[in-house]
């Protein structure tokens, strides 16, 4: 429910998944569970392999034109080796960062090994206190942005329990993903600051992570790399469909 912040009017409503999730979910896993999510790590693993042995291959005929008074093979085969060394490179990005993304997990383990460090925990519980009640989301943001300065709030998740703690998400102005990644765990008592991650400051592993996904999203430098990135994938559809011609 949208809600007018300082009238309080009900400005629309969203139920249900949006047509970009569920663009998302069928890019990370083909809507097929763990099936299809390793599906999709392997596709990663042999876009690289394409990647690269396309660039092997093209190294023997250097073609970056197109004749198109030509046969639909030579055509084809013009189009093919045009469109796949202009952009190898970020097709080469694009698989290794899918890689990356396929193997996060295992990757983040051994880097938090080899650093000495340790990942920081969501969210740790609040300390119940007879007969106090909640502090008000109002405090939660100022509580917030005194314990991530330059980091504007984004959400903020509500105490499930009596346990439970306020999670707010922050996201400072170089974080270009929508969701941010910076929270801050807050008691919902005390209003004390349990836990928090500033992405400026985590740990390698979560750091490494972050860029990894933005360069993979093209998030990295905004606006023009989104665009280079996109191209270079609709460029993989011209390449399969003039590979299954030829």
């Amino acid at each position: 429910v949208f809600v007018n912040g300082y009238a309080g009017a009900i400005l629309g409503t969203r139920r249900g998944t949006t047509l970009i999730n569920r663009i998302h979910q069928i890019h990370t896993h083909l809507l097929a569970g763990k099936a299809g999510e390793a599906i999709m790590d392997a596709a990663g693993v042999v876009m690289l392999f394409l990647v690269v042995s396309g660039v092997i291959l093209w190294w023997k005929y250097k073609k970056v034109s197109i004749k198109w008074n030509v046969s639909l093979f030579r055509a084809m085969f013009d189009i093919h080796n045009a469109t796949g060394i202009l952009s190898a490179l970020f097709l080469l990005l694009l698989s290794l960062t899918s890689i990356g993304i396929a193997f996060e997990n295992p990757i983040a383990r051994w880097t938090y090994k080899a650093t000495g460090t340790k990942p920081i925990p969501r969210s740790l519980p609040s300390t119940p206190r007879e007969g106090a009640a909640p502090i008000d989301p109002d405090a939660v943001i100022r509580i917030a942005k005194t314990a991530e300065p330059g980091a504007a709030p984004l959400s903020i998740d509500y105490p499930e329990d009596s346990k439970d703690s306020y999670n707010a998400r922050m996201r400072f102005p170089e974080d270009r993903t929508p969701g941010g990644r910076s929270w801050v765990s807050i008691d919902q008592y005390s209003g004390k600051v349990l836990v928090a991650q500033n992405s400026r400051t985590a740990p390698l592993a979560v750091r490494a992570s972050l860029m990894n996904r933005q360069i993979h999203t093209g998030d990295v430098f905004g606006t023009p790399s989104r665009i280079v990135m996109s191209a270079s994938s609709l460029l993989v559809v011209l390449q399969a469909f003039s590979g299954v011609v030829m």
